[in-house]
């Protein structure tokens, strides 16, 4: 394993946190990598290179009694059977011995860790490309994604979904680093490898049939903890090799969630659940803009909140007044109000209709 500077100054800062003593991270060929004096970085370390051939500690007594090398202790670190560096700690060796065994294993914890880290980024990377050839037809290998399913226990005729959340990056919303972490830690959980963040606000699972519906009261959790930064979209039933197609259905799901308000209802949203959304999820943004804005560009935020729990209360007026905590004869005044802004009048069936689709399609 090839140990860059970072991981080497944090191996001898960690060290000397612990013993007081400077400690220098030398290379099996001699060459100090990484020190507790910069002084030292870069320069060459004889009994650092004899401790690597030889494989042993070896000890010195007096400063300067080989090339470039003071008085400590010299540990070899060995990792997957080779050695990979040797520890150096300043001090009469009869002080710092007692610390070797300490050194040794502290360098353990660190490569364990980093090696971790580099198994994690590699099967993240492989993921991406996996989902990317699956949702957007990017090549790939045969072979390649034929092991990546393999190895997961995976086939491309199962059925599974595509799961997209949406996050407000919003200047004035919550940490969007914390609500990451959630939403990594959720997809871990779940048990698939397929998942990854799209820059800048996307989150993306491809989840197998069986395990979305274990898996669902995670999501209710995250929407609980989040509240409005967050929009679900999950698409419909399909072969894994059709996932573009699942993608596709998630996308017009959320698509369906802009037009509600933050507290209209549940931000989460199954295409299954939908009907003419679907249509209307497929109408370029620019229609959709051109149509919403021709319809309700003159309505402030009052008057489109009171449309909106209208329209989601079936044009109930009592019920969307108690919704509102207005008296009906208010909402009717705001729905007069909408008639003479829009010449849509929302109490009428046929004009209503243009006011609801409007709403729908509105970004």
């Amino acid at each position: 394993m090839n140990i860059d500077s970072k991981t080497a100054r944090q191996i001898v800062d960690t060290i000397r946190d612990v013993c007081g003593h400077d400690i220098n991270f030398i290379r099996p060929d001699g060459k100090i990598l990484a020190s507790t004096d910069p002084v030292r970085v870069g320069t060459f370390h004889e009994i650092g290179r004899q401790a690597a051939r030889q494989g042993q500690m070896l000890e010195v007594a007096e400063d300067d009694a080989f090339y470039g090398t003071q008085k400590g202790v010299n540990l070899p670190f060995f990792w997957r059977g080779e050695c990979q560096a040797v520890i150096g700690i300043s001090g009469d060796p009869d002080q710092v011995r007692k610390y070797a065994i300490l050194a040794r294993k502290v360098t353990g914890l660190i490569f364990r860790e980093r090696e971790l880290m580099m198994s994690s980024r590699s099967r993240q990377e492989e993921a991406r490309a996996v989902i990317q050839a699956l949702l957007y037809g990017q090549s790939i290998r045969k072979e390649n994604l034929t092991d990546f399913l393999q190895k997961y226990g995976l086939t491309e005729t199962d059925s599974c979904r595509t799961l997209i959340i949406r996050v407000d990056t919003g200047a004035e919303g919550p940490d969007t680093d914390l609500i990451g972490q959630d939403i990594r830690r959720i997809f871990e959980n779940a048990g698939s490898r397929l998942w990854l963040f799209e820059y800048p606000d996307r989150y993306i699972l491809i989840e197998e049939k069986k395990r979305l519906k274990e898996n669902s009261f995670r999501f209710d959790r995250l929407l609980d903890k989040w509240g409005p930064c967050l929009d679900i979209g999950i698409g419909g039933l399909h072969r894994l090799k059709d996932q573009r197609l699942s993608e596709r259905e998630a996308q017009i799901a959320l698509s369906s969630l802009s037009s509600r308000l933050p507290d209209s209802g549940r931000r989460l949203v199954c295409y299954d659940e939908l009907d003419l959304e679907i249509l209307l999820g497929a109408l370029p943004g620019d229609v959709k803009e051109s149509f919403s804005g021709k319809i309700l560009g003159g309505l402030d935020q009052k008057a489109l909140r009171c449309l909106a729990v209208y329209f989601s209360c079936d044009c109930r007026l009592k019920e969307a007044a108690h919704a509102l905590f207005i008296h009906e004869n208010t909402l009717k005044y705001q729905l007069d109000r909408v008639r003479k802004m829009t010449g849509f009048d929302p109490r009428n069936f046929r004009q209503a209709q243009i006011l609801y689709l409007a709403m729908q399609v509105k970004g």
